[in-house]
């Protein structure tokens, strides 16, 4: 490999966490972004150079390989540089699959839950005492971070999905915590998307699917003789290797036994709320036993876990709650709902949602889906479409959401401009209320900057 790269778009969650790794191979590391965040002010401290702003100029004259995030268009300035001077031009996975190919590679692909259940594998392995080395799409405390080059024989990584590089990647041990309908920016129909799922499949020697979940399902039925399949679930499927029964959720935690085979072999406790983290636990558990670790210790090491940033992250709970979170597609939004009104009882004086649509081509594909995702609230604030890369759809818009669920009787405020936002929920949040944000932009400033005034009485 080379040893001189500069990324382009450093200060994403995926791409800050390869710059780590690479930095701790020995590289030389710089890159650019067009804001500063914290994960730029982060990579700094580490001693990595990082511009604000694409120009050419910040191509280093000794750069070997470029490196470029999915949210990247292919008419960047540095990109085209790049290519004018003949250097090598890696998209981030790519990379990510030549780091695989030095250890023995686990990972976690998947609509959503992805982040957490890659988390909680790293976090299980290193609990063990295998030091894992991992790259995750969300910072996670209970690992330090998001990424980790250590001395262990087993690397973790987060596979996305959303570009299509993810087919490309052959794995020791492949999860898939299950298939759902995103990303038609990038493919064509949720058919296409269920087929790269199937050749990322196809590509691993061990895969572990959720036996609950129609498309995988669908997916083992077809891979005929591939590669050795294990399956999770709650349901009393045929096949399922490892399943949660006596599921009980109480607050932030969620308690449940394990039953592998047709024997109880554990009992976690969770410090998270929702069968979706139950789904999440038993991937990553199913996993864990895959590489050779014990169902009694990994239930024990679960009760130390703490979510990944922005996974159903608790700001605050004196007198009110809130809660910031990733989701951003309308079942994790179900998800996370259905887990407060399951989960607290009596339920919050108000369950209040805020939600900043991202994407406008994914508004445009799942717009009839996300009428119904906010049903669980009581009421429902939604902010303006956060483009990502993304330039506007002509009649894609938030407000036509907005007007769409207003028609099913729902109680809906309109607020573009996140400082009234802000303003709007000082003035009207009362104790008792449960407040939680929903989005992959920037929506977490808001609640952020709601806790530091809650906090000081304001």
């Amino acid at each position: 490999m080379a040893n001189r790269a500069h990324l382009i778009g450093i200060g994403g969650e995926g791409m800050s966490a390869l710059a780590k790794v690479l930095q701790a191979r020995g590289w030389r590391v710089s890159g650019s972004d067009l804001v500063q965040g914290p994960r730029t002010a982060e990579l700094e401290r580490l001693g990595i150079e990082v511009m604000i702003g694409h120009q050419e100029e910040n191509l280093s004259a000794e750069a070997e390989v470029v490196i470029f995030s999915s949210a990247v268009p292919q008419e960047n300035i540095e990109l085209a540089a790049a290519r004018r001077h003949g250097l090598a031009i890696l998209p981030r996975l790519e990379m990510v699959r030549l780091l695989l190919r030095e250890r023995e590679a686990l990972g976690v692909a998947g609509t959503h839950g992805k982040s957490t259940t890659a988390a909680m594998l790293a976090f299980l392995l290193e609990r063990a005492g295998l030091a894992p080395s991992f790259i995750l799409g969300a910072p996670c405390p209970a690992l330090g971070g998001n990424a980790r080059w250590a001395s262990g024989r087993h690397m973790v990584a987060e596979i996305d999905e959303s570009d299509g590089y993810f087919i490309e990647i052959g794995l020791d041990l492949a999860v898939i915590t299950n298939i759902g309908v995103d990303h038609l920016n990038n493919y064509s129909s949720a058919e296409a998307l269920y087929r790269a799922f199937r050749r990322f499949a196809s590509n691993s020697r061990c895969l572990i699917l959720n036996g609950d979940d129609g498309p995988s399902r669908r997916l083992l039925a077809e891979l005929g003789k591939g590669p050795e399949v294990l399956i999770f679930g709650l349901g009393e499927g045929e096949g399922v290797d490892l399943r949660a029964v006596k599921i009980h959720h109480q607050g932030f935690e969620t308690a449940f036994k394990l039953v592998f085979r047709g024997e109880e072999v554990g009992e976690v406790l969770l410090p998270a709320p929702g069968r979706h983290n139950v789904y999440n636990a038993l991937a990553a558990v199913l996993a864990g036993w895959a590489s050779g670790l014990g169902f009694t210790g990994m239930a024990e090491a679960l009760r130390r876990f703490t979510l990944p940033e922005r996974r159903f992250q608790v700001l605050h709970r004196d007198g009110v709650v809130v809660v910031d979170d990733y989701a951003h597609l309308p079942e994790q939004i179900e998800a996370n709902l259905g887990a407060i009104r399951a989960g607290w009882r009596p339920g919050p004086k108000r369950l209040i949602a805020l939600f900043q649509p991202h994407r406008f081509s994914r508004m445009e594909a799942l717009h009839s889906r996300f009428l119904h995702s906010f049903d669980s609230a009581d009421r429902l604030i939604v902010t303006e479409i956060y483009p990502a890369c993304e330039s506007p759809i002509p009649g894609v818009e938030a407000l036509s959401l907005v007007r769409a669920i207003r028609k099913r009787g729902k109680k809906v405020d309109y607020i573009p401009d996140k400082e009234e936002i802000l303003q709007f929920l000082r003035r009207e949040l009362r104790p008792g209320d449960f407040l939680i944000s929903f989005g992959a932009g920037d929506l977490w400033e808001v609640s952020h900057r709601l806790v530091s005034s809650l906090k000081l009485g304001g």
